[in-house]
């Protein structure tokens, strides 16, 4: 029965793992096509396009700031 727990314990990290991977992937996308917008807008002096990107959400990256200070709280 403890090697079930083991490979259990083991299976759940890993699982965390990639979903935190994942999270990190995303993050990184939404960062970069926000930023790209911006750069586009300040290029063709579009302040509504500017003003679009400022506005636009990054849910991976916020979700992965809250995992991170829950963690922190933790230890």
């Amino acid at each position: 029965m403890k090697d079930n727990r083991g490979s259990l314990h083991r299976i759940e990290a890993d699982v965390e793992e990639e979903y935190l991977n994942n999270l990190r992937t995303n993050c990184y996308r939404e960062r970069s096509y926000k930023e790209g917008l911006m750069y586009k807008a300040r290029s063709f002096r579009d302040q509504e396009l500017e003003e679009r990107a400022k506005n636009m959400k990054t849910p991976s990256c916020l979700q992965l700031t809250e995992l991170s200070r829950k963690y922190a709280s933790w230890g």
